[in-house]
């Protein structure tokens, strides 16, 4: 029975600190690796503030319109726009074709290959089967962007809410914007990891 009670109040605690969108942390000044807000056992919100410079990656503009179809869907899962976020899997299609020749390595190839079969199941699905889709096609692209490069800034954000095992997708902005949820829950989630791409 205490087991009970206490996955209970875990789970309160984990949907509470999602849905409490007035509350703001101001880390003016900070790149922090991990910006997140968590909830004690009090309800009070403690920000994980350790600074860090983020992880370097190559610049590199090869990826640059996989990421800029990518952050197009993001944008529309987000805003819950079904339309729009099937036009950005098609140009999602044709950016991994386009790229596929300026890959040399065999290990970079295998991820484009596993990007391009969930962008192509994204083009046909329906809002939640892209979310799936997208989120899984996420773990790939932050692996291909950590062997390739990028020509941005990226930020790995996660949400824990996610078919109670969290998910994870990557942003081209700081500012936390839900894909996996929408509107329903679009503040849940945390800043993971920031990508910073060097010469």
């Amino acid at each position: 029975m205490k087991k009970v009670i206490f996955t209970v109040a875990i789970l309160a605690i984990s949907f509470a600190s999602c849905n409490d969108k007035n509350k703001k942390e101001d880390h003016t000044g900070h790149d922090h690796k991990t910006e997140q807000t968590t909830t004690d056992a009090n309800h009070h919100h403690v920000a994980d503030t350790t600074e860090s410079e983020g992880t370097a990656i190559k610049q590199s503009a090869t990826l640059s319109p996989i990421l800029n179809a990518y952050f197009e869907m993001k944008k529309a899962l987000q805003e819950d726009n079904l339309e729009s976020a099937t036009k950005a899997s098609e140009k999602l299609v044709t950016a991994i074709e386009v790229t596929q020749s300026l890959l040399k390595e065999d290990a970079d190839k295998e991820l484009l290959a596993k990007i391009e079969t969930d962008a192509k199941e994204l083009v046909a699905g329906d809002i939640k089967v892209k979310r799936a889709h997208f989120e899984t096609l996420s773990h790939n692209l932050k692996a291909l962007i950590q062997s390739v490069g990028s020509d941005r800034v990226v930020y790995q954000q996660y949400c824990p809410m996610y078919e109670q095992k969290g998910g994870m997708w990557l942003s081209d902005e700081k500012d936390l914007k839900n894909p996996l949820f929408g509107a329903s829950m679009l503040k849940c989630g945390m800043t993971q990891e920031t990508f910073n791409p060097e010469a």
